[in-house]
């Protein structure tokens, strides 16, 4: 909120500072880059932009959620794309797909209102960094990449239920050919528990509504079994449970995981819900959800009057529990092999406008593991601050095929 006063975006001012003074032969020829949606709308992004067009540079900005490639997970993020063109170079006259996506911002060099462009001196080194001088363009934002099969929101159907049956909402109006259906869940999960990832505990939680704070206790084993990943009993009695994103292995999303995924409840990643389904048995959409302080009373009351009794319950409750830290990585994308006949992201083959799409499978040499010393609670922590490699992947062969293909020889 800070933008460009908070000190966390000092490092990246000085990266955008070394580009903008690098000699023309030490340039990368591809830069690509990801932030969280909005980042777009601040200064640092204006003084990326500007350093990218004194640089001539071509780019690209998109928004793009992992459900617009098929992965069930909401991780909606900004990524930019820039591919070097020599000055004075000529661009391609070819009307090739992608060149389409990337675009020549023409503005003046960078400068700030305390500055000339002459300066070579780097501005986080100051202890105010004056604003920025606008000279750009509004900025144009992609949602989509059809030929290599990031597929526009509204054409994404997302399941929820055993049959697979997308929300009766969701584009009855468009012929199923140019729709992509979300993956479940359950193609991500591991095949069995793991059993020898360790943990350990924290004891510097804070107390408040929303976070989690007295289950750390149930981390303090020295190894994870297959009932670690259980939500403790005790954090389900409490007010704070009831903003949990339960879903199941039917579902076809889930929600963002951060890096407090296991230490706080609300905003932090879903958790899977693992049990038999039943007559009485329904998910609330989160959209849907809102807070009643007598929540934990009614479950109760409902339980009675649906006849299940205090050990159901209790059973019941036990088939709750946190997604482990590689099925958070296959949901990131990460090339995690599992004993499925298909890895996860093989549902694109041709979409039919021009692009080769490569395969998505897994092979033994790609595959990630995490090193036999990283917690699980070290996992989750490294993986909230990641990106979805996968879709990065997409938008890094965008700009390969500009490096490579847009330049006649």
């Amino acid at each position: 909120q800070e933008d460009l006063q908070d000190p966390r975006s000092k490092s990246f001012l000085h990266l955008c500072h070394l580009l903008s003074t690098m000699k023309d032969e030490t340039l990368p020829r591809l830069i690509l880059m990801e932030n969280v949606v909005g980042f777009e709308k601040s200064g640092s992004c204006e003084r990326w932009r500007q350093v990218m067009s004194q640089r001539h540079y071509r780019v690209g900005h998109f928004h793009v959620n992992p459900t617009q490639i098929g992965i069930p997970n909401d991780r909606p993020r900004y990524y930019s794309i820039a591919v070097l063109q020599e000055e004075g170079g000529s661009r391609s006259s070819r009307n090739d797909w992608y060149t389409n996506y990337l675009s020549k911002e023409k503005v003046e060099s960078p400068r700030r209102d305390d500055d000339d462009t002459t300066t070579k001196k780097d501005p986080t080194t100051e202890d105010t960094i004056a604003p920025i001088i606008s000279t750009l363009p509004l900025i144009h934002i992609q949602t989509s990449i059809m030929p290599l099969g990031v597929y526009p929101l509204d054409q994404v159907v997302v399941s929820h239920d055993d049959d697979g049956d997308a929300d009766e909402n969701d584009n009855s109006d468009k012929p199923s050919s140019s729709l992509l259906k979300v993956q479940p869940i359950s193609n991500f999960l591991d095949p069995s528990p793991p059993t020898t990832t360790t943990v350990e505990g924290d004891n510097n939680s804070n107390n408040n509504h929303h976070e989690d704070d007295n289950h750390q206790d149930h981390f303090q084993s020295s190894s994870l079994s297959s009932s670690s990943l259980t939500i403790p009993s005790k954090l389900l009695q409490k007010s704070a449970a009831w903003c949990f994103d339960i879903v199941t292995p039917t579902d076809g999303r889930s929600a963002c995981f951060t890096h407090a995924y296991g230490k706080y409840i609300k905003g932090t990643g879903s958790i899977l819900y693992t049990g038999p389904s039943t007559g009485n048995f329904q998910l609330e959409d989160p959209s849907k959800r809102q807070y009643d302080a007598n929540w934990y009373e009614m479950k109760v009351s409902a339980t009675i009057k649906d006849g299940q009794n205090a050990e159901e319950q209790q059973q019941q409750q036990q088939h709750l529990r946190y997604f482990s830290g590689t099925e958070i990585a296959r949901l990131l994308g990460f090339p995690i092999l599992n004993t499925k006949d298909e890895s996860p992201g093989k549902e694109l083959n041709n979409v039919g406008d021009g692009a080769p799409i490569q395969s998505d499978e897994t092979s033994s040499s790609l595959s990630f593991t995490f090193p036999g010393s990283c917690t699980l609670k070290q996992q989750w922590k490294l993986l909230g601050n990641s990106i979805n490699v996968k879709v990065a992947s997409k938008i890094v062969l965008l700009g390969l095929y500009n490096m490579m293909m847009g330049d006649d020889d």
